[in-house]
């Protein structure tokens, strides 16, 4: 009789040990559930956008007020237009001439200081001769870059579809790289000259962007 008391009674320990340890754990996935993610800037109009050297946010946050969006060539960014036809957002940018390689989208003059668990969205399509391949790359200064990859360490990459449907991408996780920084370049980096159909881009090839969002979580105090 002893013995099943003594039984018991461990029994007893061990059940509220695994309690408190429950208990602990709720909390702790409660705490990061209210830390809820912030938008730092997003490009996703309300109307379609006109044409133009380059595009500011529609969304964002003080310190990112001074972003924008830019091409690579001298051409305008032009304002297009989704809609559900092609199953995704109403408004976008796009452009031509991506006959050359190494011509890329590029966001300037982003902040994430201050935030940490920096995500990156985005949708793109284009036209039959526009580019597939990109690559992502980030920079510190505008000059030189490097590959930017996601939490897990792997390189961010995609290929536009064939389609005509815009596709979205991500949200991507960034490497803690990018958290925190008071400055910040993001690019989209066409990396050959393969069009969507898989022949060769044509100065005529459309490339369309849209709904970028980038999100972060405050530092904690």
């Amino acid at each position: 009789m002893k013995v099943y008391v003594r039984t018991y009674k461990n029994m007893l320990i061990i059940v509220a040990c695994l309690s408190c340890s429950a208990m602990a754990l709720l909390y702790a996935n409660a705490a990061q559930t209210a830390q809820t993610r912030e938008c730092l800037a997003a490009w996703r109009p309300a109307a379609k956008p006109g044409a133009a050297a380059s595009h500011s946010p529609a969304e964002f946050s003080s310190s990112n007020e001074l972003a924008v969006l830019v091409r690579s060539n001298e051409s305008a960014v032009l304002g297009g237009s989704g809609g559900a036809a092609k199953t995704g957002p109403l408004h976008s940018y796009y452009s031509r001439g991506w006959n050359s390689g190494g011509q890329w989208w590029q966001l300037s003059g982003i902040s994430t200081l201050g935030y940490k668990s920096i995500e990156l969205s985005f949708a793109t399509r284009g036209s039959g001769t526009g580019p597939r391949n990109f690559k992502l790359e980030y920079s510190l200064d505008g000059h030189e870059w490097l590959p930017l990859v996601d939490s897990g360490n792997a390189s961010i990459s995609y290929a536009v579809d064939a389609d005509n449907k815009f596709h979205h991408h991500g949200p991507y996780l960034l490497s803690a790289g990018v958290d925190s920084l008071g400055e910040l370049y993001i690019r989209f980096l066409n990396t050959d000259t393969e069009s969507v159909l898989g022949g060769a881009t044509s100065s005529s090839g459309t490339n369309y962007i849209a709904d970028i969002v980038i999100t972060g979580m405050a530092d904690d105090p």
